[in-house]
């Protein structure tokens, strides 16, 4: 009985070790911020403005040692008009599927937790009739 307990143990232990060197890879790379945070660091050090759409948590400033703020901006319509503000801006912005909708507009994008996040120029948001 104790030897059935331990032996269990031992191939639920196994199980899971061997899962996670399977798995482990791919899901570090799907939620590894340092890539994005990198690339965050470089325009925050060259002074341009940048905006995150939708709730900012803090995911990129350890992993980019970012000492400035990002202002995250939560609806479209204030959206557009920090972009009207920030032509030169780049806003971090989230998608699924494997086409990029801003194509042209992105100057880095990442595999990042089952979707894409991208540093898109802050004019790909301003409407037409806006511009």
């Amino acid at each position: 009985p104790v030897t059935a307990a331990w032996s269990s143990a031992a191939l639920s232990v196994g199980f899971v070790v061997t899962v996670y060197g399977m798995m482990g890879p791919s899901l570090y790379r799907a939620y590894d911020p340092e890539p994005m945070a990198r690339e965050i660091a470089k325009l925050q050090a060259d002074k341009v403005a940048l905006a995150h759409r939708s709730e900012y948590h803090g995911q990129y400033h350890f992993a980019g040692r970012l000492t400035e703020p990002i202002l995250a901006i939560e609806n479209e319509p204030a959206l557009v008009e920090w972009c009207k503000a920030h032509p030169d801006g780049y806003v971090i912005k989230y998608w699924r599927g494997d086409d990029d909708p801003y194509a042209g507009q992105t100057l880095f994008k990442s595999y990042f937790r089952g979707g894409h996040v991208g540093l898109v120029r802050a004019t790909a948001f301003i409407p037409a009739e806006q511009n």
